[in-house]
């Protein structure tokens, strides 16, 4: 309780009476690899084939679990985790790793993952919501507010792809 605000995706949205959640946009995953990956060459990826392969993704990660269930699927079996995104573009450019990045990530790191490729493989993931967190009957104060109002300006574009 002695932050301004909390920015970032939400697995659920916060049933807490003192928190309010403002909703920007909701979120997708993306399947990835380095762009030198033998599957980034294919022009039509199935879900099942990528299965058996090395994945990068975030540590413990339910969500991955949920959206590979949903397809009908387990859950692929890790190669490697990492709680940094930085780290995880790095190590997906590489090539030895497909892995999950979000649509943000993506747009918002253009110059990072350059040698990225979104792989053609048909899932419908499920999708989150990326929310601005603050506390209920909190004076925000003018710096926070306009930094709350870039916030939305930056977001507006993601909302209308939705």
């Amino acid at each position: 309780r002695q932050v301004d605000l909390l920015l970032g995706s939400v697995s659920r949205l916060f049933a807490e009476e003192d928190l309010e959640a403002e909703v920007l946009y909701n979120d997708r995953p993306f399947i990835v690899s380095g762009s030198n990956n033998r599957w980034a060459r294919r022009r039509k990826v199935e879900l099942e084939e990528l299965l058996g392969e090395p994945w990068l993704l975030p540590g413990d990660d339910f969500y991955l679990a949920e959206t590979f269930q949903s397809q009908g699927f387990a859950a692929p079996k890790f190669g490697m985790t990492s709680y940094s995104v930085y780290q995880r573009i790095l190590l997906l450019a590489t090539g030895r790793f497909i892995g999950l990045l979000s649509g943000s990530v993506l747009r918002f790191s253009q110059a990072e993952h350059s040698s990225l490729s979104i792989l053609p493989v048909d899932f419908f993931p499920l999708t989150w919501p990326v929310a601005i967190v603050t506390l209920k009957d909190r004076t925000i104060t003018p710096v926070v507010q306009t930094f709350i109002d870039c916030i939305r300006d930056v977001a507006r574009p993601l909302k209308k792809g939705q």
